[in-house]
């Protein structure tokens, strides 16, 4: 079982640009990549600190995404962030920069439940990450 926190704020998966030469890309600049590699590098150090290996069977993966808390929320504790960005958009760009790391590929994961709320009071913004062997 793996299990980290990402800090900051999820970045979701953009839609590829088209080129002039008929190639697909994401701009350099865009802040997904700096998210990405923050996933990555911190699925690294717990691999690293846990001694784990990269899954290589099925796994079962649950992501939290922890949105910034808006200031006129009264309630107290974490809340359902039902605004954008997209879910499924920001469960793609963690994937991505977990697949090759923490997993061989993607298609090893036969559960997935993926979620996002509000940050609770003094809690950050944050990506929340679990997986296990299915």
């Amino acid at each position: 079982m793996i299990v980290f926190r990402v800090p900051g704020r999820p970045v979701p998966q953009p839609r590829q640009r088209h080129a002039r030469n008929g190639g697909n890309y994401i701009p350099a600049d865009h802040p997904v990549h700096g998210y990405k590699h923050a996933i990555s590098l911190e699925a690294r150090r717990v691999m690293a600190r846990e001694r784990a290996s990269m899954f290589t069977a099925a796994l079962e993966v649950r992501i939290t995404f922890l949105l910034p808390r808006p200031k006129s929320l009264k309630a107290p504790g974490r809340q359902p962030a039902s605004v954008k960005p997209d879910l499924d958009n920001l469960a793609k760009s963690c994937l991505d920069a977990l697949n090759g790391v923490l997993f061989r590929d993607d298609s090893l994961i036969v559960l997935l439940a993926v979620d996002k709320w509000y940050a609770a009071e003094g809690e950050g913004s944050a990506t929340l990450i679990h997986a296990v062997t299915a």
